[in-house]
């Protein structure tokens, strides 16, 4: 039980705040209005707080079986159940449930995660590429960089394929900490400021800007060298964002699509407004303004979904009216492992297989396979990007249980125009992935988070439905080696929320850091970035719909569109939305 120790967690905490110190001098920060790219300075007193390339915090200390970097075993000595055979026994989707909500709704949970918090895997960058090493090459093993693992016998969709291991690779460790821990880290800050648009260091934010009024390119910078993401002729190619997983999916390039497009919407309103204002100013001044609106619109509209009464409980829900919040100078917002690695992926549930392609203009539909675009973002040029976008505020996201879709559990990173037949399973990664970086099995957070001590399988059924304990305790020797990802899919919901009560501690923890540890949140009074009364209640009124009515073709939608359109949220012209009024910021 020295995972619970006091003392021990206290030491880890201690040991990762020493090795995430970096030597950075903060000059003029405190009076500055805008936000470095890198997040550094952020926190006066602790610059490196929250700054990109740091290591992740801890809620709980590792669990190694060497106590350094291996990943651990069976209470029994044993090693734990393959990945691969819990994804088919436990996660396997048999039939779809859509729900009440839109895939914008899902899509806006992967933006958020992406800017919040990126781990790198080890890559081949031999041949001018980015591939995941090749771990199989030596079959089935566990390295420093690699976790591969092989297929169970008669697994029923790789061994028809003739599939023998899965490339599980590890993430690249922490370089500031060397105390002997395999220590995690953060590519991405640690705050909601859409890194994902304007990149993490000054030197990816400046190849990103068209250096003309304030805009960033309209992603007309292409990865050319990337085999990950070029068609065999060549011609097409990828777009290079703040983020390199845009290309990851046509949902995620949308959204990092309409957020980039908004950038340079609210630079031509500002530039009409101040004519004076410079390139620099131009962009500063857009960027405050994106991030506080997409600030808004995840504590206010995307959160209370998914969290529930805890947004009350944490005290994050956003304040009525023209109300201020307090900036905690004590607060690290640095990201938890435990947020990365398990919690943020309960949208993993959320995704459906199938996508909707809607022409604004005809209303024509098709539907196209999530599995057949894997980096495959070729026809966003030719009006792909709108059709996605009206179809997001159509389609339902899936229901939220511990089921995930064929298309990312058989086919997750597959490349169709490379001839693959099959791809990576998402379940059984992010199984791996919390052993990879030392996640303490699930009865440990239970006890840490709640006092709850478990000790047989019969006690998790105050937690998990009766059927999910059953193939728990047929999947793992004791119960005190579930992995937490598995197990925290399966809790019942918090009241108003559809997390369970573990996956929801971690992340109303994380955002109340996120919220209040970030002295740029667009709600607190008092600082050097601070808005008007007039302007912050303007943000106020920001809407989804609105952006897109701005990014798009979209011409009516409803006015909300994490809610499928009905006769609460009809189908309005964009004419009738509320247009933000920039007219605030004259100067």
């Amino acid at each position: 039980y020295e995972i619970l120790d006091p003392r021990n967690i206290e030491s880890t905490r201690q040991e990762i705040t020493k090795c995430s110190d970096q030597n950075i001098h903060c000059f003029y920060s405190d009076y500055s209005k805008y936000r470095t790219i890198d997040g550094s300075c952020n926190n006066l007193k602790n610059p490196s707080w929250g700054k990109s390339d740091n290591c992740l915090r801890r809620v709980l200390p590792f669990d190694y079986s060497d106590k350094k970097s291996f990943p651990r075993e069976s209470c029994t000595g044993n090693p734990l159940p393959n990945p691969r055979l819990v994804s088919n026994v436990f996660h396997k989707e048999l039939k779809p449930k859509p729900n009440h909500l839109t895939t914008h709704f899902m899509e806006w949970g992967q933006m958020l995660a992406h800017d919040l918090s990126l781990n790198d895997i080890f890559r081949d960058y031999s041949y001018g590429t980015e591939e995941a090493i090749a771990c199989c090459n030596q079959g089935p093993h566990y390295s420093d960089m690699c976790m591969s693992e092989p297929v169970p016998p008669n697994d029923p969709f790789y061994s028809k394929l003739g599939v023998t291991c899965i490339n599980f690779v590890r993430t690249v460790p922490c370089k500031h900490c060397n105390s002997g821990k395999r220590v995690h880290w953060n590519r991405n800050t640690a705050y909601h400021d859409l890194s994902l648009v304007y990149g993490s260091t000054e030197e990816d934010a400046q190849k990103l800007r068209s250096g003309i009024k304030g805009n960033n390119l309209n992603f007309i910078s292409i990865y050319l060298n990337i085999k990950s993401c070029i068609s065999p002729e060549q011609r097409k190619s990828c777009y290079k964002t703040g983020d390199q997983r845009a290309n990851q999916n046509p949902f995620l390039l949308t959204v990092h699509t309409y957020l980039l497009r908004h950038h340079n919407f609210i630079c031509q309103e500002l530039s009409i407004i101040n004519p004076h204002w410079d390139d620099e100013k131009l962009y500063q001044e857009a960027r405050r303004i994106n991030i506080a609106q997409a600030q808004y619109i995840t504590f206010g509209h995307y959160l209370p979904n998914v969290l529930g009464e805890i947004m009350q409980k944490e005290g994050i829900a956003i304040q009525p009216g023209a109300q201020f919040t307090k900036y905690d100078a004590e607060l690290d917002a640095s990201i938890a492992d435990e947020y990365t690695t398990f919690a943020a992926r309960y949208g993993h549930t959320l995704i459906p297989g199938r996508i909707s392609e809607i022409d604004p203009k005809t209303e024509e539909r098709d539907e196209i396979w999530l599995r057949d675009y894997y980096y495959t973002p070729f026809g966003f040029r030719y009006g792909q990007f709108d059709k996605i976008a009206k179809g997001m505020t159509v389609d339902r996201k899936m229901k939220h249980d511990v089921f995930l879709s064929d298309d990312v559990r058989n086919y997750l990173y597959r490349r169709l125009y490379l001839n693959q037949t099959s791809g990576l399973d998402l379940a059984a990664l992010s199984i791996v992935r919390g052993r990879d970086h030392g996640i303490p099995a699930y009865t440990y957070y239970l006890n840490y988070l709640f006092n709850i001590t478990v000790y047989t399988f019969n006690d998790l059924r105050k937690m998990l439905p009766p059927k999910s304990v059953d193939l728990l305790e047929e999947l793992y020797e004791s119960v005190h080696d579930v992995d937490t990802y598995s197990a925290g899919l399966a809790e019942y919901y918090v009241p108003g929320g559809f997390v369970g009560p573990t996956f929801g501690a971690v992340l109303g923890q994380q955002y109340k850091r996120v919220k209040f540890g970030d002295r740029y949140w667009f709600e607190h009074g008092n600082q050097a970035g601070s808005f008007t009364a007039e302007q912050l209640l303007e943000i106020k009124r920001t809407s989804l719909a609105r952006i897109l009515c701005e990014t798009t073709r979209i011409r009516k939608i409803q006015m909300k569109p994490f809610m499928p359109p009905s006769s609460n949220n009809p189908i309005v012209p964009c004419e009738e939305i509320h247009r933000f009024d920039f007219y605030l910021w004259k100067e």
